[in-house]
This record gives C-alpha cells, sequence and structure tokens, in this order.
C-alpha cells in the first residue's frame, strides 16, 4: 500500500499550500542547477569516455540534499514524495542527464528506506557514496522466480544471471529480487563481490548496462516475504512514475528546440515555421506535450493522496504510456523538421 493515506484533495489547505511552495522552489532549484551544470555538450564526451555519468556531478546533487527526495524525514530524506521526485525528474529530462536519478534516488532508496533495517545503506547512498541499482525487471514478469538464493551458516548467497541492468560496471550495489526458501527477498550484492561476472553492454543511445552473473555470491538481506513484495512495488511504481516525468522534461526540450529551429531555417526565402503543414504538425505535438503534462501530473496527484498497490500501479503505467506517446511523436517530428 502507498504508505501516503490522505483520501481527500486538501489543495486549498495551509499545509498543502505550503508543500506547493516548496515544490514550487524545488524546480526552480533543478532548473538552474541543470541549466547551468548539466549542459547537453557534456554528454558526447561521457559517451566518448565510456562513462555512464559524471560522479562529480552527482556528489553535487547529494550535497544538494536531492537523493533523498523520496524518502522520509524521519530516514533522512526531504519527504516530497513521487511529487518532489517527478519535479527533480523532469528538470533533468530537460538536460537528458545521464545520472542517475531515478535508478538510485527514486527506485533504490524508496524499497530500502520502505524495507526499513538498512539505515547504513541508505546513509551512503543519500550522501552520495553507493550508486546502488536496483533490478526491476520487466513489469509483466514474476522478478522473484528467475533467481535463487540460500541461507548457509556463513550468511545469504545469490547463483543467477540478469540482463539488461542499468549502468554496468559503474554501479556500486545491487539490489537483486530472489526467492529464498520459498520467500520473495531483496537482497543487496556490492559490485566488488566474490563471485560477481559482468558484461558491458553500450546501448544505441550511448548509455551502459551490463548483464550480471553471480554465482554462489554472497548478498546482504534487505527484505523478506510481503515486506519485500510491498517494498518492490513501491520502488516500480515510484521509478515508472519519475520516468513519466523524465520523459515530460525530454519531449519539452525538444519541442522547444524545433520551434525555435525552424523559426530560423529558411527555405525559398523565408522560415519554414510559416509553412502551414509545418505549423500544423507543430501544433499536433503542442497538443500532444500538454495532454502528457496534465495525465502525468494527475496520476502523480493522485498517487501522492493514497492508492492501493494495485491503483498505484495503473497510475504509473497511464503517466509512463502518456509521456511516452508524446516524447515518440516530438522525436519524430523534430527529425523530420531538422532534415528539412
Amino acid at each position: 500500500m502507498n504508505t501516503s493515506t490522505a483520501t481527500a484533495d486538501n489543495s486549498s489547505s495551509p499545509e498543502n499550500e505550503y508543500d506547493n511552495e516548496i515544490i514550487s522552489l524545488l524546480r526552480d532549484s533543478a532548473d538552474d542547477f541543470c541549466t547551468r551544470s548539466l549542459d547537453l555538450g557534456r554528454l558526447r564526451a561521457l559517451r566518448d569516455e565510456g562513462i555512464s555519468f559524471d560522479r562529480q556531478h552527482w556528489q553535487t546533487i547529494a550535497e544538494l540534499g536531492w537523493l533523498g527526495v523520496a524518502v522520509s524525514e524521519e530516514a533522512g530524506g526531504l519527504g516530497l514524495g513521487a511529487q518532489g521526485a517527478a519535479t527533480l525528474s523532469r528538470s533533468f529530462g530537460k538536460v537528458a542527464a545521464p545520472e542517475p536519478l531515478i535508478e538510485t534516488a527514486v527506485a533504490s532508496a524508496s524499497l530500502i528506506a520502505d524495507a526499513g533495517g538498512q539505515n547504513e545503506l541508505l546513509e551512503t547512498l543519500i550522501e552520495g557514496n553507493n550508486v546502488c541499482v536496483t533490478a526491476l525487471g520487466r513489469i509483466d514478469s514474476d522478478i522473484y522466480a528467475a533467481t535463487t538464493a540460500s541461507e548457509e551458516a556463513a550468511g545469504t548467497y545469490i547463483d543467477c544471471s540478469l540482463s539488461a541492468v542499468p549502468l554496468g560496471p559503474h554501479a556500486d550495489t545491487w539490489l537483486v529480487p530472489a526467492m529464498l526458501a520459498g520467500d520473495p527477498t531483496w537482497l543487496a550484492v556490492a559490485r566488488d563481490a566474490d563471485g560477481v561476472e559482468l558484461e558491458t553492454r553500450i546501448l544505441s543511445d550511448g548509455s551502459i548496462d551490463a548483464r550480471l552473473v553471480f554465482r554462489h555470491c554472497p548478498a546482504t538481506l534487505i527484505a523478506r516475504g510481503d515486506k519485500a513484495r510491498g517494498a518492490g512495488m513501491l520502488a516500480r511504481t515510484m521509478a515508472e512514475l519519475a520516468s513519466s516525468a523524465y520523459q515530460l522534461g525530454l519531449a519539452e526540450t525538444l519541442f522547444t528546440t524545433t520551434t525555435d529551429y525552424v523559426s530560423t531555417r529558411t527555405q525559398f526565402g523565408q522560415a519554414i515555421g510559416s509553412f502551414q503543414s509545418l505549423q500544423h504538425r507543430l501544433v499536433d505535438c503542442f497538443i500532444d506535450l500538454r495532454l502528457a503534462e496534465a495525465v502525468v501530473d494527475e496520476c502523480i496527484r493522485e498517487y501522492d493522496r493514497g492508492t492501493s498497490d494495485e491503483q498505484a500501479l495503473l497510475l504509473a503505467s497511464r503517466a509512463r504510456q502518456r509521456s511516452g506517446q508524446a516524447l515518440q511523436l516530438i522525436s519524430r517530428e523534430a527529425i523530420q523538421m531538422h532534415g528539412a
């Protein structure tokens, strides 16, 4: 169950007005930081060097406190929920930032905090010293059944292989789902643990993931049983909502860049943006972008008010599908219009 228990819309209450002000300040700070420090020009250099993200910038993000955005204040975070996570993700999306905000600060931090009992792991994550990546797997699969763990006198060990794990060799810790004596569990595996084999893969966009093989690899138990399933559901839902916001930010930048371009690119002695056929296509993009924004915002508000796990995942999937649809349309039109 989503930890938020409010069931009514209290958008006019003083407390909600305060929360809205905090989110607005967070948005302004994130947009300013991303524009100044995470510019698009650095992406080619990172790709050429085979680096997933900039560790120095990651440490700065940690110092700003943003790695605890989805974690409660009692657990050492900002306590801003899905709204705060989505606000940061949208700003990161505007500059196509490869830093693992969603993988680490949203999915992994949510899972660890909800499971409880791993204060040191959560603390090192929030401080920026431990880049944790959660192996969430496919949304339509039983992620626990594919992996086997065993309890021995010396501790817990895991044997499995995982594909398409984000960040590849640049993660410090992996959070892995597994079955342990018939119970679903989440286990933490350190990158330098014995028995870890890693095959790096370079994806078409220059990002990096990996195929991991664990051979009798020592692991730390994070959560077990119903607690594990609940924490896993929370991590997936939060990641889906944050990803929706990231896609929305990326679509915004593509749309703005394209409208600026057609206003300056000339053909037959006039700006191509004056051609009616391109204007109609840009209007379609604008409508899709605004509809996606409305859907994502509505889904996040509904989630933060409190929903069942099933309804939460439906909201997250709806937001992800709508923002992805808008991003796909705008991306295709941007490529066509820049080639006009």
